[in-house]
């Protein structure tokens, strides 16, 4: 937090210093903001006060770890723009890259067209999001269709047969095991009729002897 404090001091001296327009460091959420990028159509109006609080310059990204080298990011970035003093200045463009893995994504800072004389510090620079510019941008892209976070991966084929064994395993069981019954069921009736033929056999043999 101190450091975030002292890199905002900083910026502030300096975009006095540098410019041509007589404005502070806003510090204040933006008036009102866009998004653009993958799977949205054309320029969005971010009209969520939650998401613009967290929009507010040194709360989205973090100004304190600035970096030159690109993080490892993928895929497309979604646009984030924001106008301040009335909507009328626009401070900075930011690049926004969600982590794939579900963490906290990256940003990457551009300097605002309405800026005049020479680039802020953090122009060209990869900001990390802080935990609630994450959640912010998690609740936005999720409220405009668009999914987050690790996709789930197929089945393999080998996957595949293995649960559909198991699941065919109780109904093999029980046809084997009602196989045994009626097979002992058979033995058991064939056994038996042996067994009365041959008594009537004897009977037969004694009767005649008589």
């Amino acid at each position: 937090m101190k450091k975030t404090i002292i890199a905002l001091a900083g910026v502030t001296v300096f975009f006095l210093a540098t410019t041509g327009v007589v404005l502070a460091w806003p510090n204040q959420p933006p008036d009102h903001a866009t998004i653009s990028g993958p799977g949205l159509k054309g320029e969005i109006e971010i009209a969520d006060k939650e998401v613009l609080a967290a929009l507010k310059l040194g709360v989205f990204e973090d100004l304190a770890s600035p970096q030159r080298e690109a993080p490892p990011v993928r895929g497309e970035a979604y646009t984030i723009r924001r106008w301040f003093y009335g909507g009328e200045f626009n401070f900075a463009t930011l690049h926004y890259y969600p982590d794939p893995a579900g963490g906290n994504g990256y940003v990457l800072w551009d300097d605002g067209p309405d800026l005049t004389g020479n680039h802020t510090e953090y122009n060209g620079q990869w900001l990390p999001v802080t935990s609630k510019g994450e959640a912010a941008m998690r609740k936005l892209l999720v409220s405009l269709d668009i999914s987050f976070g690790v996709k789930p991966q197929p089945l393999s084929t080998t996957n595949t047969q293995s649960i559909n064994a198991a699941a065919a395993a109780p109904f093999l069981i029980g046809g084997l095991a009602l196989i045994v019954v009626v097979s002992g069921m058979l033995i058991s009736r064939a056994r038996g009729g042996a067994a009365r033929s041959t008594a009537a056999r004897h009977t037969d043999e004694k009767r005649l002897q008589s």
